[in-house]
């Protein structure tokens, strides 16, 4: 066997292996980003801010580990003065039957404030609603603006 053979083979055989190796990580754990914008005459839900308005999506990561999977969504809430609100995320499966929700502490006046929604996992989520909600006087409250995002 010549030298260039050889070489050929060793090659081969390493590509291989390191790709088996990488497909056995990929399927350990996988990250899917997707970027919601909620921009309503109230509230509003983004990455960054300018005159007043979202100019960038939030963070929704959508993270599977062990075939469970866990959207994290992570961004900026703009209240404007006079006005109290929430985000909320409702979690469904493929056949959009409700799984769970979730949700931010009630946030008023004039603010911007960073939220984090993180504290749900299951293997069958695979799509979400976020709501921008304001509270009402009698306490209730409206969903204003929503963003539907699926895996």
């Amino acid at each position: 066997m010549s030298a260039l053979s050889i070489s050929s083979i060793v090659l081969a055989t390493s590509t291989a292996l390191f790709g088996a190796a990488s497909a056995s990580a990929a399927g350990a754990s996988a990250q899917v980003i997707d970027r919601p914008l909620i921009n309503t005459a109230t509230l509003d839900l983004g990455g960054s801010f300018a005159g007043g308005n979202p100019t960038s999506g939030a963070w929704l990561d959508w993270r599977v580990v062990g075939g469970s999977v866990r959207p994290v969504l992570t961004g900026n809430f703009k209240v404007p003065a006079g006005l109290c609100g929430k985000v909320r995320m409702v979690y469904y499966n493929p056949a959009h039957v409700l799984l769970a929700a979730r949700q931010t502490p009630v946030y008023c006046g004039a603010s911007t404030n960073v939220v984090r929604i993180d504290a749900y996992s299951n293997p069958a989520a695979r799509h979400v609603h976020i709501n921008l909600d304001r509270r009402n006087a009698d306490g209730t409250f409206t969903t204003l603006g929503t963003s539907i995002q699926s895996m």
